[in-house]
């Protein structure tokens, strides 16, 4: 594996690393209305990483796309809905899955899936961590 694209800051930071004989075609950051999000596009698939600090409110940007044909957006995105596994829907998390219904992208994850976070004050695992792809 190589690294192919990294966005740091002094309290997070985000990657994406692909396996060494991956052609990469492009890669860019786009930092807006304080997502941050990283694409790296190959021969074969898209690959698109989220990262919204829970302060911020969720607004994807206009500008960019998620309507490749094979497109793998995953990422944090800090917001609580019922359909991954919290007792309660967010603001954030509504936002979400308009975006997501709005941009023919569906659910990897089932509410089920083993948490991918562990909130030690609340004792309880979660699933802010989301894995979309277009609808077939």
């Amino acid at each position: 594996m190589h690294l192919v694209i990294f966005h740091g800051s002094c309290v997070h930071g985000s990657a994406i690393y692909v396996r060494d004989k991956t052609s990469v075609k492009s890669s860019s950051v786009h930092s807006a209305d304080g997502l941050e999000i990283l694409r790296v596009k190959t021969n074969n698939i898209t690959i698109t990483s989220v990262y919204k600090p829970p302060s911020t409110p969720f607004k994807w940007p206009e500008d960019l796309s998620t309507d490749d044909a094979v497109h793998l957006v995953i990422g944090d995105f800090s917001s609580h809905s019922s359909n991954w596994e919290y007792s309660d829907t967010n603001e954030d998390g509504e936002l979400v899955e308009e975006w997501a219904l709005e941009g023919n992208l569906v659910l990897l994850n089932r509410a089920n899936d083993k948490p991918s976070f562990h909130s030690a004050r609340w004792r309880k695992g979660y699933n802010p961590d989301l894995a979309l792809l277009p609808a077939f």
